[in-house]
């Protein structure tokens, strides 16, 4: 799950049917804030990260595997300026990543009438138009980093994926896609061994789709009405639930009035983190959801921006936690908090950045204050 962008602290409580609590259990109290320390500094341009239990993959603008002991890298696919990748993730010991390309079109043009032409040669040129980001790309590779299959689905409009789930043999990619009235989210699914996308639109003005918990249930948020849901606030926390044709059948919201809410991660038991702003305040919503939407147990943290792998959530805060008296931070850190089923916050690890820019098993790329990009791991 990839890098949202930053947004600020907000303090207001959670309505309608999410209405939960808003502190963690004193319970973490005694709790002991680990200090993580890099363990590699990595090269600009990276978005995602995955790892098997040899190698881990760097994805962005281009692809890149290294050794986890020997830390030796081999170039996948080089850096391309027409070509970007945003998410990885693993299968078996092998990798497939996602991303975007520039597609053009190339027409037949016929040679200018009176044109000097001696032997009377038929002839033709080409024009190529570029048409945009609009071919989703999947790149399948191994960890010695060879390529084994690469595809792709060509769109109308340009779209951004923005992660890419395995679930079973289904591949599932998620993200939006521009419209004439602005952006929709999608789905695009088809099985691990090929054939054709199966592609499913939600939403045609203002709905994102952030990461999946599977492949029936969707989280994401929207400015419009979805499935019969209408808005409620000014943008609106949902969950999207899909028949096996990928159509909506149900969408669950979250809203706080005149506040912008969104679901940008969750964790395949439903381990949900989104954003909670309003005007130039922020917040952190942590919120653990059975699988029909309702919720187990939900706490709030000021900060500006979270991720989650399994039942790690990772949150950018300086901010004072009631629950963690440990924790002093003057300026932002990437804090790694590790949750059980009922909530309670079973360790914590922290490391001074300004953004998380993904999370994946027991390892994280954080952005530091000089710039860098650090891989580190929070076990």
């Amino acid at each position: 799950m990839r890098e949202r962008l930053l947004l600020s602290r907000i303090s207001i409580l959670l309505l309608s049917s999410l209405l939960f609590g808003s502190s963690i259990g004193d319970a973490t109290a005694a709790l002991t804030i680990k200090k993580l320390e890099p363990l590699a500094e990595i090269g600009a341009g990276y978005q995602s990260l995955a790892l098997t239990s040899t190698h881990f993959a760097l994805v962005g603008e281009g692809i890149e595997i290294r050794d986890r002991l020997s830390g030796v890298s081999v170039v996948v696919q080089e850096s391309s300026t027409n070509t970007f990748f945003t998410d990885v993730t693993t299968s078996s010991e092998s990798f497939i990543a996602v991303g975007i390309s520039e597609s053009s079109v190339v027409t037949a043009r016929d040679q200018v009438e009176g044109a000097i032409n001696p032997d009377s040669v038929t002839v033709t040129s080409e024009d190529k138009s570029r048409v945009g980001l609009t071919r989703l790309v999947i790149v399948e590779f191994t960890s010695s980093g060879d390529i084994t299959r690469s595809s792709f689905f060509d769109n109308e409009k340009p779209l951004l994926p923005r992660s890419i789930h395995l679930f079973g043999d289904q591949i599932v990619i998620v993200g939006e896609m521009a419209t004439d009235r602005g952006i929709q989210g999608f789905m695009a699914s088809r099985n691990i061994n090929g054939g054709d996308f199966r592609l499913s639109k939600f939403g045609e003005a203002s709905t994102s789709i952030f990461s999946a918990a599977n492949s029936r249930t969707l989280y994401g948020s929207s400015e419009e009405s979805l499935a019969g849901s209408k808005r409620q606030g000014v943008r609106d926390g949902v969950i999207i639930y899909t028949d096996k044709t990928g159509k909506s059948l149900k969408v669950v919201r979250s809203y706080a009035t005149g506040a912008k809410r969104e679901w940008s991660d969750v964790s395949p038991d439903h381990l949900a983190v989104g954003t909670l702003t309003k005007g130039n305040l922020s917040e952190v919503a942590i919120t653990d959801f059975d699988s029909q939407g309702k919720p187990e147990w939900s706490t709030r943290i000021p900060g500006q921006m979270a991720l989650v792998e399994g039942r790690v959530v990772g949150v950018i805060t300086k901010a004072r936690i009631k629950a963690l008296p440990g924790f002093v931070a003057k300026s932002n850190h990437a804090l790694f908090l590790r949750f059980d089923k009922k909530g309670t916050i079973k360790s914590a690890s922290s490391i001074s950045a300004t953004s998380i820019i993904d999370i994946f098993q027991d390892h994280a790329l954080v952005k530091v204050k000089t710039g860098a990009t650090e891989l580190i791991s929070f076990s």
